[in-house]
């Protein structure tokens, strides 16, 4: 099966729509090849949701459904294990269940700086050093082509 007519399934429409709206962000994005990769890229996030659940690839859907609800007893379990009695629709047990998560995360205080921010430090005293070490002339440049984090 093409990945044009694997999208089309997927989407449950017709091919030529799939195949028409390929050609057009071909022109538009003067990529090729795009579906073929978006195939790709689902099959493998499939086979990965798949295992993590003990499915075999060709698992039917009655067989996901089964381990899906496996999945979702099992977690509860655990819950119930922990917690006692498990009510999601109860504030006090979604605040208890806060409270446990803080308590196990242990979150250390610190200082935290918002990307937005940290773009403004940039530009506002541009790390010239670095920039010299990436090879660009302005923060401007350098913000656009670089990954904030990693800067």
């Amino acid at each position: 099966m093409s990945s044009i007519e694997n999208i089309a399934d997927i989407l449950k429409t017709d091919k030529d729509i799939i195949s028409h709206l390929d050609d057009w962000c071909g022109q538009k994005s003067g990529k090729t090849r795009v579906l073929d990769e978006v195939i790709k890229e689902n099959q493998s996030q499939m086979s990965v949701s798949l295992s993590a659940l003990g499915c075999q690839p060709d698992a039917s859907l009655a067989g996901v459904v089964s381990a899906l609800e496996n999945k979702v007893l099992s977690g509860e379990a655990g819950l119930q294990a922990m917690f006692g009695s498990v009510d999601f629709m109860n504030a006090g047990f979604g605040n208890k269940l806060l409270e446990t998560v803080i308590r196990l995360v242990n979150p250390r205080p610190g200082l935290f700086l918002k990307k937005t921010k940290a773009v403004e430090f940039i530009r506002n005293q541009p790390p010239v050093n670095i920039m010299r070490h990436l090879g660009y002339v302005s923060a401007d440049e350098m913000l656009a082509k670089e990954d904030i984090m990693q800067i």
